[in-house]
């Protein structure tokens, strides 16, 4: 369920409506408690819904990292979302794994070479190539999908993909961690 959605009034008013303390996924939210509630929402599609994006690549960065933020908000509430959550594609999650992971081991290397480790740069490198890769492998379906439709977006996908999988990535994992951070000093 996203803002371009319809519903009785009934069932906004049963379930209690929007949850105005989420400034962001909202809709996103109040669908998971309809599903709780036994609501079934169906996908229409014959709708025509007109979306806007950012404009520049810092500010795509940081509505996905908004978007991250607000993610882990929605999980916390509804935990069992974090794996099984239709909103969001099983490709986007493992992409912010890779993301993460093409970043964790590109750290290693620099780390690796500034002491001259022989061995952890090897191997560091290698990580950051395995990374890389299924990433790209990732992005394919995507990539196929969008060629048709338009080549030049079909082209950039990659690196937009590992941006959105950097901005979700970063704020999805950084409130949980903060959160049980926090817990453990206490």
């Amino acid at each position: 369920m996203t803002p371009t959605c319809r519903l009785p009034e009934r069932c906004l008013e049963n379930c209690g409506g929007f949850d105005e303390r989420f400034v962001y996924l909202e809709d996103q939210e109040l669908s998971f408690r309809l599903a709780a509630a036994g609501q079934q929402m169906v996908f229409q599609p014959s709708a025509v819904v007109y979306h806007r994006h950012a404009d520049t690549l810092w500010a795509y960065l940081r509505k996905k990292a908004t978007i991250g933020y607000w993610k882990a908000q929605v999980v916390r509430r509804f935990p069992e979302r974090l794996v099984r959550d239709s909103h969001t594609p099983q490709s986007m999650k493992i992409q912010m794994v890779l993301a993460a992971a093409i970043l964790g081991s590109i750290l290693a290397l620099i780390v690796a070479s500034l002491i001259n480790w022989g061995a952890a740069i090897t191997a560091s490198g290698l990580a950051v190539i395995a990374a890389i890769v299924l990433f790209l492998l990732s992005t394919v379906p995507f990539c196929v999908k969008a060629w048709p439709k338009d080549r030049v977006v079909a082209l950039v996908a990659p690196f937009l993909l590992f941006v959105r999988a950097i901005g979700l990535g970063i704020r999805t994992l950084w409130d949980p961690l903060a959160t049980a951070s926090a817990k453990i000093q206490q």
